[in-house]
Order: structure tokens, then sequence, then C-alpha cells
């Protein structure tokens, strides 16, 4: 097997709407096979898969685990430095934001987006998205200024390059939570809608669209719409259990929506 193959594979377990277990166990096969075959390419692409998914599940010791694997095999294959370094290094960053280890997260980024600048990725997508994670990490590290510019310097790559939809809404998600973050909650509420528009005009219920749900559900509840703030999280909620089961964030999602309709305090981050 090789990574197209598996990739392909993968397509179609997502388009049949197969379990994360189901899928996990897939790339677990696989991975148990690339490393038989001492296949260091199709072990790359399989850990990378894991580590999305373990981090996704909360099992944030694995995902690093398996991210750290990938950077240890393309520093064996003379790769430190090129573009699949710098997306290993991102994907080590993720893990480290998701666990809420902003410094050490913070610092990978910066490592990726100084390796993306010497690649020449400065105006690339790339450069994009890794702009977008960086902003997720100054808003948890308070520091709302530097969230801002690195969303602007995201859009203004994103908007330049054609058939970008999705990640422009992604990025209006993440400035919504930057102005939401900063207090400007009426820009907050009018780039949130923005986001969701998108994500409903094209019909596609992800990850994304269910922050963009939460997040405008939090402002409502802030408004005193107890009402539309419990219906938005139990929304996002439904899209999150869709794509990796009943997990910590959908839990939280749940309770947020209970708490809305008991007036309760909300859980930060959801």
């Amino acid at each position: 097997m090789d990574p197209e193959t598996m990739y392909s594979r993968l397509d179609s377990m997502f388009t049949d709407r197969r379990t994360a277990a189901e899928i996990e166990n897939y790339l677990r096969d696989v991975l148990k096979e690339a490393e038989s075959a001492g296949s260091g390419e199709l072990v790359i692409a399989a850990c990378n898969e894991l580590g999305g998914l373990a981090r996704a599940r909360g099992d944030f010791k694995e995902a690093e685990a398996l991210h750290m694997k990938v950077l240890r095999l393309l520093e064996e294959a003379g790769q430190k430095g090129n573009l699949n370094y710098a997306t290993a290094l991102i994907n080590c960053g993720d893990v480290y934001a998701s666990a809420d280890e902003n410094e050490r997260a913070l610092e990978i980024f910066l490592e990726a987006e100084a390796m993306l600048k010497a690649l020449g990725q400065d105006g690339m997508y790339p450069m994009a998205a890794l702009c977008n994670n960086i902003s997720k990490v100054y808003i948890c590290l308070g520091q709302n200024e530097k969230a801002e510019k690195a969303l602007e310097k995201a859009l203004e790559i994103i908007e330049a390059l054609p058939g970008m939809w999705q990640e422009k809404a992604t990025t209006y998600v993440n400035a919504a939570e930057a102005a939401a973050a900063a207090g400007k909650l009426k820009k907050a509420a009018e780039t949130f809608a923005g986001a969701i528009a998108l994500f409903r005009e094209h019909g596609v219920r992800d990850q994304h669209y269910a922050a963009a749900l939460a997040g405008e559900a939090r402002l409502r509840f802030m408004e005193g719409a107890a009402a539309e703030a419990a219906g938005g999280f139990n929304e996002a909620a439904e899209i999150i259990k869709e794509i990796y089961g009943e997990n910590s964030i959908y839990r939280l999602l749940k309770e947020n929506a209970e708490k809305a309709e008991k007036g309760g305090g909300l859980h930060e981050g959801t």
C-alpha cells in the first residue's frame, strides 16, 4: 500500500460516515503494515492521521508521540527544513495548543513560520493556516492585538487565492473569537454570522462550523437570549458528534446548552 491508496480509502470512509473508531482501527492496521514493510512514507502518513484523531479525542500524549515520531522520521530521511517538516511541526503545535500548553505551542508555531518564510511560502495557504493557529494561541495568552494582526495576515493571503471559501470561513471564525476576546462583541457577532452564512451556503458541517455556532451561541447567551444560545450549542454538539463521536468537546457543548437553558455559567472555550 502507498499513502495515496490510504487517503483514497479514508475519503471513502468519511463519505460513508464511518465511525471515528472504525477509521482509527483502519489506520492502526495501515501503520502496522507499513512498519512491517519498512515503508517510511506510509508510516508518516498513517501517524499524521492517527495523531489528528488522538488530538480530537483529547489523548494529547498519544498525539504528541505520533507527531514527534513523524518529525524524527522526516529528519532521518533528510527532510528537516522542507515543507513536509514544517507541516509536521504545525501538527505538533496543534497538539500543544489543544492541551493548553500555549507557550510551547507558540514556540513551535513561530519556528514553523520562520521555516515557511525561508521556503518562499509567505503568500501561500500554508502560511495563512499557520497564522490562524498562531492567532488562537495569542488569544489564549491574552495577546489580542497580536492575534488580530495574525488574522489580518491570514485573510490577506486567503482573499488573494482562488477557491478558498472554506479557509475564509475558518479565518472568520478565528477573527470573531479574537474580537470577542478583545470585548468587540458587535464585530464578533457580525464575523460569526459571516462564517456561518458561508458554511450554510456550501452545505458544509465541520468542526469549524461547529465552532462558529458555539461562538455565536455564547454571544446570544451574553445578550440574554437563552433559548437561542441553547439551540446553537446543541447544533454545534451534534456536528461534533457526527465527526468525532461523543468526545470531551461534545460533552462540554451539551453541558453549555443545559447551562444556557438554566441560566448558569458557561464552560470556557466552547
